[in-house]
């Protein structure tokens, strides 16, 4: 035999016993992924059995620990692992306390907190009786969650020709950052994602607009060249509004105390003059209305209107807007030296009767549990000042002192936080030795002290004015 006989059958030989391994690899590939499938099959089985016989389990919570102290309408979102079947508020506990409403969809249960929740504060969210949509055994979900410490912002004149600052710190006051200097600041007010400026340039007013820290200014266009007052902000929606006042003012001619709104987010837009149904356009008093579009205004006619979307319906009249309560829409205005409650929502009023309080009473302010903060002044036999005081008054109309300060130290302002766990008091200390600066709003020196309400301890004693709880300045 030739030798290249015998390498083609040693080739076609080899050639079939490779072609033999190919098939049993095949074979045993094909057997693994049959029995990996099959034991994959099994585990499947198994886990659904093990899921409809331990019924639902929670997956994922998402909750904004700092929006949860700030605003009110913070949601609360809690997802299993299955889809759930008819959960209510009635399922639902939140411990402390607080009010809430309830919505579930699919694997999702939301918790929306009406009012603003406490500070550094757990709590405990409890659902019983949840039940899969497929069915199985009754389970109890529940988490914890934890809410931020509070921060504020704080305005710091200097009133010597140095520049004015606004500072953030926590309410403690252990440490501070400067976020934004200028020759002359006249107010402040912090909305969720940026700053709000009143200065003075020029003897004129301007309005600047910064990023939360301070950064990125950018002026805001203004009706004309005049002053404004009463800068506030809206806690939704990106605007801000102000009174405004011709430079050039004369009986006949001129703007007096125009309330104007305009976009934070779009600070070069025209502002936008609001159309009033009263006798005097001019405005006394006004407030942003909490979560909603709406402002709540009084006019130099004394007229009480509620406007939204392009026009106003009247409530009556007041001679002052002393606060709104944030989540319930309850107003509480001055009625010529007569407190009233309205609900914004129905238009329903409620006389409030004054309380025992130790004093002559002054503003008020909604405080937690449907209570009020008063401002007091305590009189002597002749009707001398003796003391300044906020008394809390409960809903069962209980009086309890929060703070007591002596006459010397007068309260010039006090503003509660968003959930009311605190007041922050603004004081002009030995007021009869302070003397006022010479800004268009002037102010002697103050002191912002931060007070628990729950127990009246003073948490800090900090320079300065203008805290972020004020929605306002009434000074």
């Amino acid at each position: 035999m030739s030798t290249d006989s015998r390498s083609g059958a040693q080739g076609r030989a080899s050639s079939e016993s490779r072609r033999r391994r190919t098939k049993q690899t095949t074979a045993t590939f094909w057997r693994r992924v049959a029995a990996v499938v099959g034991v994959l099959a099994v585990l499947s089985g198994v886990g659904a059995g093990i899921a409809l016989t331990q019924g639902p389990r929670l997956t994922n919570v998402t909750f904004d620990e700092q929006a949860a102290i700030e605003s009110s309408g913070t949601r609360l979102t809690l997802t299993t692992n299955q889809a759930l079947d008819g959960i209510t508020a009635d399922d639902v506990t939140v411990t402390p306390a607080t009010d809430f409403t309830v919505d579930a969809q699919g694997r999702n249960i939301g918790v929306r907190f009406t009012a603003p929740l406490n500070d550094a504060t757990t709590y405990t969210v409890k659902i019983n009786g949840v039940n899969a949509v497929g069915g199985g055994p009754e389970v109890t979900i529940e988490t914890s969650i934890t809410t931020a410490p509070a921060s504020i912002f704080l305005l710091q004149r200097d009133g010597t020709g140095e520049l004015d600052m606004i500072v953030t710190m926590p309410i403690d006051g252990m440490s501070r950052q400067t976020i934004f200097t200028h020759d002359h600041i006249e107010e402040m007010r912090v909305a969720p994602d940026a700053l709000v400026i009143l200065v003075e340039e020029d003897d004129r007013s301007a309005i600047i607009i910064t990023d939360r820290d301070g950064t990125n200014p950018r002026y805001a266009t203004l009706p004309g060249d005049g002053y404004i007052s009463s800068l506030q902000v809206a806690h939704r929606g990106g605007a801000f509004g102000y009174l405004f006042t011709d430079r050039e003012l004369t009986e006949t001619t001129g703007r007096a105390s125009i309330l104007y709104t305009a976009s934070i987010h779009d600070p070069a837009a025209e502002p936008v003059e609001l159309s009033l149904a009263s006798t005097d356009p001019s405005v006394a008093d006004w407030m942003f209305v909490p979560d909603s579009p709406g402002l709540l205004t009084v006019t130099f006619a004394g007229d009480l209107l509620l406007a939204a979307d392009g026009s106003s319906a009247r409530l009556g009249t007041a001679y002052a807007i002393d606060g709104i309560s944030r989540g319930t829409y309850e107003a509480i205005i001055d009625r010529s030296g007569v407190p009233v409650g309205i609900n914004l929502q129905t238009g329903v009023e409620t006389p409030i009767e004054l309380p025992a309080l130790s004093g002559t009473p002054g503003r008020v302010e909604p405080a937690a549990d449907d209570g009020q903060l008063w401002a007091v002044t305590q009189r002597d036999e002749g009707g001398l000042p003796t003391g300044h005081a906020i008394e809390l008054v409960a809903s069962d109309g209980s009086v309890r002192t929060v703070v007591l300060n002596e006459k010397t130290d007068p309260i010039l302002q006090f503003c509660v936080s968003p959930s009311a766990q605190y007041v922050a008091v603004i004081v002009a200390p030995d007021y009869a030795n302070n003397p006022y600066d010479t800004y268009t709003r002037p102010m002697p020196k103050t002191v912002t002290r931060i007070v628990d309400v729950d127990n009246g301890s003073v948490i800090s004693e900090l320079n300065g004015f203008d805290i972020s709880w004020c929605s306002r300045s009434q000074f």
